[in-house]
């Protein structure tokens, strides 16, 4: 018997030990910055709502630019003035400024300024509540102070999130699969409100982030996001946007099509692929935009698409010392 409940403790042990907690030595601190590469955001929407615990996103399309952000302790100046409670800002390449409050229990932001435009949440909404892993969730509901956007005052927002993670499985990134990855997803539904303007405008916005952590850094390995944005002024008209982050160092072999001596060249009215300069192949391989591996070509040379459907696929070619990742349409 005792050996029976030892086997047991052993088990469950183990099953906790491989499990990937966020706690709070990892929310980001004064002197940290968080550099990453934003990615075309093809077949990402598919991959990241897919049930799935084996995320393979090799065929990534990254930018060359390496974007920061970077975090601070509060000065008391400029901005910091407006958001007295805050212990910590971040700031990014285009100069947004985010103001939280972090401890041990929690991660919620308070609010953002950048130009002339300043909105203190007078809720704050939760990022995070520590511990955070598989299985974890929470909903919090924020309110804004009225501010002045656009040349609109007494604007206002209100709205609420929503973070759960019920998914951990392996991420592949540039031919590299990590193992004991949890994605956390996060709904955020906002409601702005232009009280002063001539037809009482309202904005409705809907925000899905998506975000793979590996429980030992800082800041996610990849992030999603999707924004839906619905305009009363603009009846049945709705703006549909994403963008990809990616953290520095994950992708150092997937090179841009754009910026290396070695090409892959698509003619689009005769549906021929071919390779410039791209010495020692080791596969091709042709993605939808589910992610899904269509055909992993065996002759490395020129290939001719004409066999396949009308649509959009990703052209990946492997060397033994870069990845280039080509998005082609097929008409």
């Amino acid at each position: 018997m005792k050996n029976k409940l030892l086997a047991i403790f052993l088990f469950v042990t183990t099953i906790l030990n491989a499990q990937t907690i966020l706690t709070e030595q990892l929310a980001p601190a004064p002197g940290d910055v968080h550099t990453y590469h934003n990615a075309d955001t093809t077949g990402v929407w598919t991959m990241a709502t897919a049930q799935s615990t084996n995320w393979d996103f090799n065929f990534l399309q990254i930018e060359d630019t390496l974007r920061t952000i970077n975090y601070a302790a509060i000065q008391g100046t400029g901005y910091d003035t407006a958001f007295a409670t805050a212990n910590l800002k971040s700031t990014n390449s285009s100069g947004r400024n985010n103001y939280f409050i972090v401890n041990a229990n929690e991660f919620k932001n308070i609010g953002n300024a950048q130009g002339s435009t300043i909105i203190k949440f007078t809720d704050a909404f939760k990022i995070l509540t520590f511990p955070f892993g598989v299985g974890s969730s929470l909903f919090d509901y924020y309110y804004s102070a009225p501010f002045v956007s656009g040349g609109y005052p007494n604007s206002a927002n209100d709205g609420f999130t929503y973070t759960f993670c019920n998914d951990m499985g392996t991420l592949q990134l540039g031919n590299i699969t990590y193992n004991n990855i949890i994605l956390v997803k996060d709904t955020l539904f906002t409601t702005y409100t232009y009280p002063s303007s001539p037809a009482n405008y309202v904005t409705k916005q809907w925000v899905k982030k998506f975000s793979w952590y590996d429980g030992a850094t800082k800041f996610p390995m990849l992030e999603y996001e999707r924004i839906r944005t619905e305009n009363s002024w603009a009846a049945g008209v709705i703006i549909v946007t994403g963008s990809v982050k990616v953290r520095e160092g994950l992708l150092t072999n997937v090179v841009s099509n754009n910026t290396t001596n070695e090409k892959i060249l698509f003619d689009a009215n005769t549906r021929q692929l071919t390779f410039q300069n791209i010495k020692n192949m080791t596969a091709i391989l042709l993605y939808n935009t589910n992610g899904d591996i269509v055909n992993k070509f065996t002759i490395f040379s020129d290939i001719n698409l004409s066999d396949y459907s009308s649509g959009l696929y990703i052209v990946q070619v492997q060397t033994k010392d870069m990845i280039i990742n080509q998005k082609v349409i097929l008409n």
